[in-house]
């Protein structure tokens, strides 16, 4: 898998989150050096506890993030859902909204869920 980094420092992080007092508290690429690669991300969302819900460019896979444990679950999603710039995720059910030439539509796709 090549990963593409852009600057130096933290910005090659792709995700980074931040306690209360500015610390940094889980760098995804650092912490999850098998993950794929996050260029650009179009959408995220909060899952159950503490889980993070990614849909990075430029592979488009729907990626599961549990930032304390350091693991990650990695879906692979259909040409159409590509370019979506909004997901949700409720139950065994992703949503995205408005993916590549499909204007304002919601998309539904069954995922498997597991644990990360």
């Amino acid at each position: 898998m090549t990963k593409a980094f852009f600057g130096e420092g933290i910005s090659t992080e792709g995700l980074v989150l931040f306690d209360h007092t500015g610390l940094p508290t889980f760098q995804y690429h650092s912490h999850l050096p098998d993950a794929p690669s996050i260029e650009d991300c179009y959408a995220i969302c909060r899952g159950e506890n503490t889980t993070l819900w990614l849909y990075p460019y430029t592979d488009f896979e729907l990626i599961q993030v549990n930032p304390e444990k350091n693991s990650f679950i990695s879906h692979q999603t259909p040409g159409t859902l590509h370019g979506s710039q909004a997901i949700s995720i409720r139950g065994k059910y992703s949503y995205f909204y408005s993916p590549y030439n499909k204007g304002g539509n919601f998309i539904q796709l069954e995922t498997r869920r597991e644990q990360c």
